[in-house]
């Protein structure tokens, strides 16, 4: 399973890693990303600020279209 975590993926599209960090963990509630689903993972043996869970972009499940666009912008 290919990864990346939310700081990259904030650099890749444009935004901080804060809000990369927000929308990974709307994700995992089931929350789109403009209209995106982004497939979320747990990264086992982190933990996030407060005792929260680290969460990473699982690559091989991003749509076609996310993927695309990941991969134009140097994602990959």
């Amino acid at each position: 399973m290919k990864t990346i975590c939310a700081e990259a993926f904030a650099e890749v599209v444009g935004m901080s890693p804060q809000a990369a960090r927000k929308a990974f963990r709307r994700a995992s509630e089931g929350h789109a990303w403009r209209g995106e689903v982004l497939p979320v993972v747990a990264v086992p043996g982190q933990k996030g600020g407060n005792g929260g869970t680290v969460w990473a972009l699982d690559l091989d499940r991003c749509s076609p279209t996310l993927r695309a666009k990941l991969d134009a912008a140097g994602g990959r």
